[in-house]
């Protein structure tokens, strides 16, 4: 009887020894890697990432990159950041405003203006104003850094008055030059000569010439208004309603 026992123990023993060898070489066996349970996946804390976190977008951890398959076209991600508003809102305007705008006929401020420049090309010479002519488009070709801006500065100068008007008609309520072209008849709507429109182009050429000056002097909100007052003349001038 106590043989028949310690034969049943020791066979008993035995199974569970071969049970448990059995499930470790189940976890452990490399060539049945199917039969490993799955490990639990490390939080960000375990794996030394850092969470994201939702107020601060900028700390976004870059994504996984991700093998690019040549048969498809590649994804290209961009992060952008919106910019502030400006203040005050619409800062650079590039004609005046209604608030700024003073009470007037801006024409009679242009008319001033042509008569003034007239009196700067009666007061220099042939020569210097061919030499005016001459080097007008050279300067705009320069750079910056190498224009004469004594000469510049000379010839801006003589149109003092005649941009000083020019500047009061572009920020006057209203432009008419009140021509009546609808009382015209025949062919006197052919013969109505604009002297006076083309002379504007001299303040025009002037204001271009005074705004790349004061670029090249690092006025640049000098140059802004200067090119306002050129734009506004433009618009001024090109009006359906002469």
């Amino acid at each position: 009887m106590k043989r028949f026992v310690m034969l049943m123990f020791v066979g008993g023993l035995a199974s569970v020894c071969l049970t448990a060898s059995f499930a470790v070489a189940q976890v452990n066996d490399p060539q049945r890697p199917d039969s490993a349970p799955a490990a639990e996946k490390p939080t960000p804390a375990e794996a030394g990432a850092v969470p994201f976190d939702p107020q601060r977008p900028d700390e976004r951890q870059p994504p996984a990159q991700v093998p690019h398959n040549p048969n498809q076209p590649q994804v290209i991600q961009l992060t952008l950041t919106a910019a502030a508003e400006a203040v005050p809102a619409l800062k650079y305007e590039l004609l005046p405003g209604p608030l700024e705008r003073k009470p007037g006929n801006g024409a009679t401020n242009y008319y001033r203006a042509i008569l003034h420049a007239q009196q700067v090309t009666s007061a220099v010479t042939k020569e210097e104003r061919e030499k005016f002519n001459q080097n007008y488009h050279t300067w705009f070709d320069l750079p910056l850094q190498e224009l004469p801006k004594a000469e510049l500065e000379r010839w801006v100068k003589h149109y003092h008055n005649a941009l000083a008007e020019t500047k009061a008609a572009a920020y006057r309520e209203e432009c008419r030059f009140n021509l009546r072209q609808q009382d015209l008849r025949g062919m006197e709507t052919i013969n109505l000569l604009l002297h006076d429109f083309q002379s504007t182009r001299d303040l025009a050429r002037v204001l271009r010439l005074r705004a790349r000056l004061e670029v090249s002097s690092g006025k640049l909100d000098d140059a802004l208004e200067t090119v306002r007052q050129g734009l506004q003349l433009g618009r001024d001038t090109t009006e359906p309603e002469l």
